[in-house]
């Protein structure tokens, strides 16, 4: 279960300052019995030498590293700047009024047995939130694995972590520690580790807006499972990464179809992933589908301090086969294998040897073998070319002193890193080194000097690539507030209307009750028109819309069959635009749970699921944003006028699509989805042809 969230989020800075930099902490729970997390807390908390006061609270008394224990809070000197309980929850609940009424204001509660077990553990759960909330105080937890600050020398967990650059933020501790584990294998580890639990109180926006400006780290790793006030997160994360800390993702579901799009087109086209994928994009996140993946990415951005101004990358090895492996990867990932000038494969073959391979990757065939030092006077000169915006090493290099002891190739070996390490520097281009020895002392130097090197070539070619990718941030959209909203109308026609004053141009047409009264519209507003059965969710799959109805009598005979065929449905007839004249787009938005409306485009009409060229960003957008979008699409030369036919008026379908997007954010707590399905592009115009609101009150489709 979940937190209900009924409690407001009041704290104060002061408090979440004392959370991650206390001069003083109790351990409400610490145990003299080695087996118990109130023992191994204990320790990690004592174990740096005056790095904080320490008060371990037991009722039993006894002693913990030569620490006395303290038999209550109350019997405390001075109220803690933060207090770690690990009791159960209800000895839990009252050692937080305990610790409120001395003045404590910061909390960690890695007890379980609250939101996530049962209706009554979700009670307490947030009557303790409330209390901490009343006092300007903050919560991390409860039913979490505790955190760490290697800034300030705090360890609150059940597991220490290697020290490091990397920020990491999980509501689950066992991917913390696997993350742990490949961040010693990369000789990295973790500046602050945030365990969520619950999120009852600091959730994940909280967490990563506390490492904006946070000196030590380089990069935060998110994992993540239920991502709540999404916006929140994302505005945090554009900031982390305007601050040169991006933010690495790691999460699940995203994959998992949707029940409910099967009420609309949209709902079929922008699963959860495609909702997720657009988030990350938007605010500049990094998407990773592995720990491993996760740590090497962040790893890299750590080393290097800086990310790639281009894509054109080099590769060096000395073995065909690794090379070839290396070029496919890095250019199935779109980054550029650039063929390289026939002045710089002179200067590559001067320095390595005429037996080598200099077009790009560049085989060194053995000649390192004569002379190591080759590999550095390589990278020097790829490096220092502007015909490179990159280099990877995918070779040997690593392992001619392999076993050795202060030989001359181990010296040589040593130099030749060193080499290779400041030629990245100097050149302020990335360097990164994928080695069948990254293990052994070559590889530990070059990461000592900055240098990013990794035993697994995918994780190489993962790591460049994000420091190589585009990133086009947008500043991420606030919604309306739900409560200020105004209640949409019921019914099609008058969620039709309402559309129409907010500025999307529809047809003329009208609900006719009889077919007499439909050729009396046709009439006024001139044929050919349109008969539609408005209630169907797929109209022309079901037989339910009439086109081309070019004099009366065919009308008359349209609204009839309608009317028969579909008797609880309300029938339209509209003014039939010139369709052949045009391009049929859909236009559509959804409300995601959690990150609110993304708004879509995609080529239109009958065409659309099967075609599946889609493009799609967080709403509300922005007239020249919605531009882009549409541009974005595969088949958006059709709408600029390819041979031939003649050029139609995206900007008036941008206007279309960011007012469906301020439509969808303005009433994003009462639908689910909205569809104009199809819009006509016409050279001169853009015009919706029909129109569907999924209301999040609607209920799935019975299976027949």
């Amino acid at each position: 279960m979940k937190s209900s969230n009924k409690v407001s989020n009041v704290r104060s800075q002061k408090a979440v300052r004392a959370l991650f930099e206390p001069r003083s902490v109790a351990l409400v729970g610490a145990s003299t019995q080695s087996h118990k997390w109130g023992h191994f807390i204990a320790r990690h908390l004592l174990a740096p030498e005056a790095a904080h006061k320490i008060w371990l609270i037991n009722p039993t008394g006894g002693e913990i590293m030569g620490v006395a224990t303290v038999p209550t809070l109350s019997a405390l000197p001075e109220a803690p700047d933060v207090v770690i309980i690990v009791v159960p929850p209800t000895a839990a609940e009252a050692a937080v009024h305990e610790a409120l009424d001395l003045g404590s204001r910061a909390f960690c509660i890695m007890t379980g047995g609250f939101g996530e077990s049962s209706a009554e553990g979700l009670a307490a759960q947030d009557r303790i939130v409330e209390a901490i909330n009343s006092h300007g105080g903050v919560l991390l937890g409860p039913n979490c694995v505790g955190y760490q600050d290697s800034g300030s020398q705090l360890f609150a967990t059940r597991i220490l972590y290697p020290e490091g650059p990397i920020g990491v933020v999980s509501q689950s501790g066992l991917v913390t520690h696997d993350l742990s584990r490949y961040a010693k294998e990369f000789d990295t580890g973790f500046s602050r580790a945030l365990n969520l639990g619950n999120q009852a109180d600091f959730q994940l926006s909280d967490a990563l807006e506390s490492f904006i400006g946070h000196a030590p780290t380089r990069a935060v790793i998110v994992y993540c499972e239920d991502m709540r006030s999404g916006r929140a997160v994302l505005s945090n994360a554009t900031r982390l990464r305007a601050s040169g800390r991006p933010v690495i993702l790691l999460t699940v579901g995203a994959s998992q179809a949707a029940a409910r799009s099967a009420l609309s087109h949209t709902g079929a086209l922008v699963t959860e992933m495609v909702v997720m994928d657009t988030a990350c994009r938007d605010a500049g996140i990094i998407r990773v589908h592995s720990t491993k993946e996760a740590i090497a990415i962040a790893d890299c951005i750590a080393r290097l301090g800086f990310t790639s101004k281009g894509k054109r990358v080099g590769i060096l090895t000395d073995g065909g086969g690794m090379g070839s492996l290396a070029a496919e990867r890095l250019s199935l990932a779109g980054l550029d294998v650039v063929e390289l000038s026939a002045d710089l494969q002179r200067q590559l073959k001067d320095v390595i040897g005429p037996r080598a391979g200099t077009g790009n990757p560049i085989d060194m065939a053995g000649e390192a073998d004569y002379d190591v030092l080759r590999y550095a006077r390589a990278v020097e000169t790829m490096l220092g070319s502007d015909e490179l915006d990159a280099v990877v090493v995918s070779a040997f290099f690593g392992g001619y002193a392999y076993g050795e002891q202060d030989t001359k190739t181990v010296q040589m070996e040593r130099e030749a890193a060193m080499m290779m390490a400041d030629a990245c520097t100097r050149s302020g281009k990335p360097l990164i080194v994928h080695s069948v020895y990254s293990e052994c002392a070559t590889g530990q130097l070059l990461r000592e000097r900055g240098v990013p090197v990794h035993r697994d070539l995918d994780t190489a070619v993962s790591a460049i690539l994000a420091i190589s990718a585009d990133v086009r941030m947008r500043d991420i959209p606030l919604l309306p507030d739900p409560e200020a909203q105004s209640a949409l109308p019921d019914g099609y026609w008058n969620l039709r209307a309402l559309m129409m004053e907010s500025g999307v141009p529809f047809p003329d047409g009208m609900i006719t009750k009889n077919a007499e009264e439909a050729v009396s519209f046709a009439k006024r507003s001139g044929y050919p028109v349109v008969a539609k059965a408005i209630g169907l969710l797929h109209k022309s799959d079901s037989g339910g819309v009439k086109l081309n109805l070019k004099e009366a009598g065919m009308l008359r005979s349209a609204v009839n069959e309608l009317m028969a065929a579909f008797p609880t449905s309300p029938i339209s007839v509209e003014r039939q635009a010139p369709v052949a004249d045009g391009v049929e787009l859909l236009v559509g938005a959804k409300v995601d749970p959690h990150l609110g409306p993304v708004v879509t485009v995609a080529m239109g009409g009958i065409f659309v699921e099967l075609l599946s060229q889609s493009a799609t960003a967080l709403a509300p957008i922005s007239e020249d944003d919605a531009t882009d979008l549409i541009l974005s699409l595969p088949g958006a030369a059709i709408l600029q006028g390819v041979r031939g036919q003649p050029k139609l008026d995206v900007a008036a379908a941008a206007k279309i699509l960011s007012k469906v997007s301020r439509f969808a954010a303005q009433y994003a707590s009462q639908i689910e989805a909205v569809e104009l399905n199809p819009v006509l592009v016409l050279p001169d115009r853009a015009i919706a042809l029909d129109a569907r609101v999924v209301l999040a009150t609607d209920t799935l489709p019975e299976e027949s």
